[in-house]
């Protein structure tokens, strides 16, 4: 555990453990939607992500920028909890898709909303910091934000950063699009990509080493 503290830091292990308590609320989603080790995976890359790319820039709160993106996707959990059929035609619909469409759009296309919408309300009824609340409910609305933009911004190119680790590719065509406000808020570059990455997916690894070697 002191390994595994290192390497995510002591207030994001905090973070991580409530968030998880949060989400075990969620019980019975459908196994055939979400598996929760991947929803998990997913929202730690991302949260590693955001926290680099924060040091990076200077100007934004890692600790703060890890908890944005490990609670970015917590809609998903509610809409897989109390929507399963329209989650599941949402998901089929973006695998259907000869153009791969986002889930977020998809969700969009077949409930008139999507998860980060639910988050953002989520986050509201909480009582979370507005930062959250804002970085949650606009991630893939970067453009929509206003008191936290560049935050926001962060965690929208955390997430597709945090997708590229999860398919192991270092291609833009290999995930959904980059918003160009995102770069312009933040002042990154495009350079950033394959150090967030591949520091990503080295600090997951060991961590899955780590708890897998408790077993």
């Amino acid at each position: 555990m002191a390994k595994a503290v290192s390497i995510i830091g002591t207030a994001q292990i905090r973070n991580l453990a409530l968030s998880m308590s949060v989400a075990s609320s969620f019980e019975g989603l459908p196994n055939d939607l979400v598996s929760m080790e991947n929803f998990w995976r997913h929202s730690l890359l991302c949260a590693l992500s955001a926290r680099h790319l924060a040091r990076l820039i200077g100007r934004c709160d890692p600790d703060a920028m890890f908890t944005a993106g490990l609670l970015h996707d917590i809609g998903e959990l509610i809409i897989f909890n109390r929507m399963p059929e329209q989650a599941k035609q949402a998901l089929m619909s973006v695998l259907d898709s000869g153009e791969e469409i986002p889930v977020h759009e998809a969700e969009r296309q077949v409930m008139g909303f999507d998860h980060s919408d639910v988050g953002g309300e989520l986050a509201r009824e909480w009582q979370l910091p507005s930062l959250l609340e804002e970085c949650i409910a606009h991630h893939h609305d970067v453009a929509g934000s206003e008191r936290y933009r560049r935050e926001t911004a962060l965690v929208h190119l955390a997430n597709i950063l945090a997708l590229m680790a999860e398919v192991d590719s270092l291609d833009p065509l290999d995930v959904p699009p980059f918003d160009p406000l995102a770069w312009e808020l933040t002042g990154l570059a495009s350079d950033c990509i394959e150090p967030a990455v591949r520091e990503a997916q080295a600090a997951i690894l060991e961590i899955e080493k780590l708890f897998t070697s408790k077993q």
